[in-house]
């Protein structure tokens, strides 16, 4: 199902579903950063990484990002957060990574 809700949540709004057609294990928390021209940039923990991955639910296809490496060394001590867009002086998509030290 697909869920909107305003912020500060006073509505929840149910719009339906939307065929998935890769595996979402319901142990595993999804976070979406983004979507532009119906690409969809999400990722996901898998055993002390994170996995970034485009979506097209239009096409079916699921394109998931080389690992990225992390300056820092220790993950306890810093904030990262991934913004996704698309740049049309390069006509590509980006994703950019900030890393904020704790």
């Amino acid at each position: 199902m697909v869920y909107v809700m305003d912020v500060p949540c006073h509505h929840i709004y149910q719009y339906g579903s939307i065929p998935v057609d890769f595996n979402l294990s319901e142990w595993t928390c999804y976070y979406i950063h983004g979507s532009v021209n119906g690409l969809i940039c999400l990722s996901y923990q898998r055993i002390g990484e994170l996995v970034i991955q485009i979506w097209n639910p239009s096409l079916s296809a699921m394109l998931t990002l080389p690992r990225y490496g992390n300056p820092f060394g220790c993950t306890d001590k810093i904030f990262i957060q991934f913004g996704f867009g698309f740049d049309p002086e390069t006509d590509d998509y980006k994703i950019i990574k900030f890393i904020i030290l704790k």
